[in-house]
């Protein structure tokens, strides 16, 4: 029953894609322009395949090559299969790129901003349908020889072909369309193919490491059930597609729900459509933990990555660029020049991201303490489960954005008296609908992106270790999470520094050309702040969950530090006087201070455990 399951649903998934991209298509509009802007896209679309399957292709066929000398050539055979699935998955859905930005520009033009938006995030729903059933696909392949140890061993060369892949396309389609973006004169449009391919391919990668590492720590999930258990590997390996299968059905009631939205909030709410779609993998990873595993334990370390995706995503709106917050930003830094927003608003961005690793360490920690590391993968699986919903929305940023340019050009437009000033507006209309999605596209992919590579990182470690259960519980679990604090810290103190020049910089501009106390009290205040995080952030990870996690902070304080601190002072002149360099002063205060205290530490250290 469970095959014929998957199986249905892997067609459902391409039956919807295919009933979307026909309904695109009668929606791109008639007529001598319309078909002469189809046209454009459609070359552009084939100009960036021309540029990127070359490189894809040779370079897949070199590292084929470099896994078949250093393991086996079965594995590279399964390394090329897995490449060759995402590419094609990848150009099968590119249809969807043309008929998206054409569809979404006629409804725009005809000031239809609901239905226009709706078209875009259909036209992503497409490349999310075709991504989920090739990944799934390659997976099930899993449900023909499930009993065959050495097939599925060749999970991770399929996982590693998907992923090379993805990083090709990804960051080549990006430097296409960014470059191409530069290039644009007024009166044309940006070329938007390669950040769909990119933003598809990045997805797709997610989906099948997630469910690649969930079969790979499948008889782990058996050693750590208890001696009640009576399910088996086949069982737990079964459990991760069962759950894809589910989001399929879940994304396709999610996305048909999606209506657009109002003038004032064209976006609407895309984010109710994976919440909704989560809530129903949710349930059907409930009855399915149930009947394959005899335990709900599964389910709720599946529900735990579904909650933490929504709940980033939620964050995410509230730290977008047109937020209250934002907005309010903007506004006090008119006062300090034309350039100040962009680093007070990056600020935002970091604290930010404090918030983002607690929700993710959160949702680990749950998971593992449900399911050890196979836990993990489960979390990861549970958000990639609904990624034609996440697609979806990366869908209703990019088009909405190349549909707005279109109408600014102007060219393309059927009524040659179209009001320039009406243009402009809607224009502005579907940049602002653009925006709000996103920053949420964004945040599902990085969310959907961390977890399952800490998913690989789990399997990894289980992998590779020749230690008890025991010693993976008590050791590589709390480093890996101390490491995502100490990461997370760094940026918030950063953050706060940079915030503190700004409260320091309003001042120094109120009182121009007079000395006064309160730039200093203001500077001073700005410097306490980091100074006490410094001993406080890394005295709390020491004292509450234990010196292993206190090592693992540091070790990602001191690394993420030296990045963040590079890529700053790289960044050109607008990031020259934030106070960056005084990071390296506070890190090394962190070192210096727990060194001081190790031993006390290790003694007394580990009151939550």
């Amino acid at each position: 029953m469970l095959k014929i399951l998957t199986i249905i649903c892997i067609l459902a998934s391409v039956l919807v894609a295919l009933v979307l991209m026909s309904w695109l298509k009668s929606k791109r509009g008639q007529g001598e322009k319309a078909a002469l802007l189809y046209s454009i896209l459609k070359g552009r679309n084939a100009s960036f395949g021309l540029f990127q399957i070359p490189p894809v292709l040779i370079s897949t066929a070199i590292i084929a090559v470099v896994v078949g000398v250093g393991t086996e050539w079965t594995n590279a055979a399964a390394y090329a299969f897995g490449a060759v699935i995402c590419i094609a998955a990848m150009f099968a859905s590119s249809g969807a790129f043309v008929n998206g930005s054409a569809s979404s520009f006629h409804a725009a033009s005809s000031s239809d901003i609901p239905a226009s938006v709706k078209c875009s995030y259909r036209s992503g729903a497409i490349v999310g349908f075709i991504i989920s059933a090739a990944g799934l696909l390659l997976l099930a392949t899993c449900f023909l020889n499930i009993h065959d140890i050495a097939f599925i061993d060749f999970i991770a060369p399929y996982a590693l072909g998907v992923s090379t892949t993805a990083v090709f396309l990804y960051t080549g389609g990006y430097v296409y369309s960014s470059a191409y973006a530069r290039a644009v004169p007024d009166n044309d449009f940006t070329d938007v193919s390669g950040f769909m391919y990119g933003s598809g391919a990045d997805l797709c990668e997610s989906y099948v490491l997630a469910g690649a590492a969930a079969v790979m720590l499948a008889d782990l999930a058996v050693v750590t059930s208890g001696v009640t258990s009576t399910f088996t590997a086949d069982a737990a390996a079964k459990y991760p597609l069962i759950v894809y299968a589910s989001g399929i059905i879940a994304s396709i009631v999610g996305t048909m729900i999606y209506r657009g939205g109002l003038q004032k909030r064209p976006a609407g709410n895309p984010s109710v459509s994976c919440i909704i779609a989560g809530i129903i993998t949710a349930a059907a990873s409930i009855y399915f933990s149930n009947y394959m595993m005899q335990s709900l334990v599964y389910s709720f370390a599946t529900i735990s990555g579904i909650l933490a995706g929504v709940l980033a995503g939620a964050i995410s709106i509230f730290f977008s660029s047109d937020s209250k917050l934002m907005l309010a930003n903007n506004a006090t830094d008119k006062k300090l020049g034309k350039h100040a927003n962009v680093v007070f608003n990056a600020a935002s961005g970091m604290i930010s991201t404090f918030v983002y690793v607690i929700i993710a360490a959160a949702a680990m920690y749950v998971s593992f303490n449900f399911a050890s590391y196979y836990g993990i993968a489960l979390c990861a699986v549970g958000f990639c489960s609904i990624t034609a919903c996440l697609s979806a929305v990366t869908g209703l940023s990019i088009f909405t954005k190349s549909s707005s340019d279109i109408i600014s050009a102007g060219t393309y437009c059927d009524n040659e008296e179209q009001d320039e000033t009406l243009r402009n507006d809607l224009s502005d209309i579907l940049a602002a609908a653009s925006v709000r999605a996103n920053a949420l596209a964004k945040s599902y992919s990085a969310i959907a992106g961390f977890l399952s590579a800490a998913s690989i990182l789990s399997a990894i470690f289980y992998m590779s270790d020749s230690g008890s259960i025991n010693y993976l519980s008590e050791k590589s679990i709390s480093v890996l999470l101390g490491s995502m604090g100490g990461v997370a810290s760094v940026f918030l103190i950063l953050g706060i520094i940079i915030l503190a020049v700004r409260a320091s910089g309003t001042v120094a501009v109120r009182n121009m050309g007079r000395s006064t106390e309160e730039g200093s009290t203001s500077s001073l205040r700005g410097s306490f702040i980091p100074a006490i995080l410094a001993v406080a952030l890394p005295a709390m990870a020491g004292l509450f969950f234990g010196f292993r996690v206190l090592f693992g902070f540091l070790a990602g304080a001191v690394f993420a530090g030296y990045i963040l601190i590079t890529a700053i002072n790289n960044s050109g002149r607008h990031f020259e006087n934030t106070a960056a360099q005084s990071l390296t002063s506070i890190i090394k205060m962190m070192v210096i201070f727990s060194a001081v205290f190790m031993f006390t530490i290790i003694n007394i250290g580990g009151f939550i455990h």
